[in-house]
């Protein structure tokens, strides 16, 4: 970077700017919402999003269930991956065992306390980002590479086709 600005005659020039997936889908989440504060969804926290998952948890009748808050952790993980690799959501592959159906229950009360509440989470963070440059209701960011991706998933790698980033 430093060496093509310099190779342009430039004597300064601005840093470049180098931040993690996570950091870069919040920074541009949080943009978004200040440019239409009423029409953003909230995006929660890890912590809030555990908690979320712990009382959808505690909710739903369970026999066996020894750990309420490790559970909860895994079955954000388990969101996290069904969006992250755009897995189904309707509801027939989970209705194969009793932990299957047991999550198949957490799930439904956290979209439906999402949805009602107007809130986000990390997982959605790309699908979300991807309809709002898709439908111009924010311009996609400029130019973006990406460096150090072994493995983009499906959602992430739609959302950087969006923006036009570039792989390096």
């Amino acid at each position: 970077f430093d060496r093509t600005r310099s190779s342009e005659g430039l004597l300064v020039w601005d840093s470049a700017d180098i931040v993690p997936r996570d950091a870069w889908l919040r920074r541009t989440w949080q943009e978004y919402s200040w440019s239409d504060p009423a029409g953003a969804p909230v995006l929660l926290t890890r912590w809030q999003e555990l908690a979320l998952w712990e009382d959808a948890i505690a909710s739903v009748e369970c026999d066996v269930l020894l750990n309420a808050t490790a559970t909860a952790a895994v079955a954000a993980q388990a969101w996290q991956l069904l969006h992250a690799w755009e897995g189904p959501f309707d509801f027939s592959p989970f209705d194969a065992s009793e932990d299957s159906e047991a999550f198949l229950a957490w799930m439904s009360k956290v979209r439906g306390k999402l949805r009602d509440r107007d809130w986000i989470t990390m997982a959605e963070l790309p699908g979300a980002l991807r309809k709002r440059f898709a439908f111009a209701e924010r311009p996609a960011p400029s130019a973006i590479t990406l460096f150090g991706f072994d493995e983009i998933t499906p959602a992430d790698r739609r959302l950087f086709d969006a923006v036009g980033a570039e792989r390096a």
